[in-house]
């Protein structure tokens, strides 16, 4: 009995420096587990608040593509309110144009009646020059200017100046025009 006493006590030994071992590893392990699963808890919350942050993101992106679909339909319907304001200056300026154009041709029409007109009006003026000297006085009176005389600065006379009475008669060569402020005729 006494060997058996020493074995179970060897034995008895070895199983409780066994069973100390085996609580190290299961103390080791608790504390492995715990820190494993504290890592894992503030990996959770990490990837909690990134999923937050993605998910503020993408609505502040959808917040921002929807301002930008507004005002690239306001620039559109801008646009198109644009092209539509050119459009009526364009027709505008065409029909302005177009007037402008039918004025043109008036007016070189309305010179040309004008010329023919002067040309059927006009009075040959190579008759006087034959008979410079020849022809009567208008009226009787004294020459106050004669022609091509300075008037005074540096305009000349382009005429002459006879002092008459009033309402005396004038004999006219040509058609002359009485001015009433002063008692003189002037031939034009």
């Amino acid at each position: 009995m006494h060997t058996n006493a020493k074995l179970d006590n060897f034995l008895s030994q070895d199983n409780a420096g066994h069973k100390d071992r085996i609580s190290q590893y299961y103390q080791h392990l608790a504390i492995k587990r715990t820190e494993a699963i504290e890592k894992l808890e503030e990996t959770n919350k990490q990837l909690e608040a990134k999923n937050q942050q993605l998910l503020a993101e993408q609505q502040q992106i959808q917040a921002l593509l929807q301002e930008q679909s507004t005002q690239l339909a306001n620039l559109k319907k801008s646009q198109s309110s644009r092209k539509g304001t050119v459009t009526k200056i364009s027709r505008s300026i065409k029909g302005d144009q177009a007037y402008l154009n039918e004025l043109k041709r008036n007016e070189a029409r309305l010179k040309a009646e004008i010329a023919k007109a002067a040309k059927r009006n006009s009075v040959p003026m190579d008759g006087l020059a034959k008979q410079r000297g020849k022809l009567p006085w208008p009226i009787k009176g004294r020459v106050l200017h004669t022609y091509g005389s300075t008037q005074g600065g540096q305009a000349d006379w382009k005429g002459m100046v006879i002092n008459a009475n009033y309402e005396q008669p004038v004999k006219a060569v040509y058609p002359a025009r009485w001015y009433l402020p002063i008692t003189c005729v002037v031939m034009v």
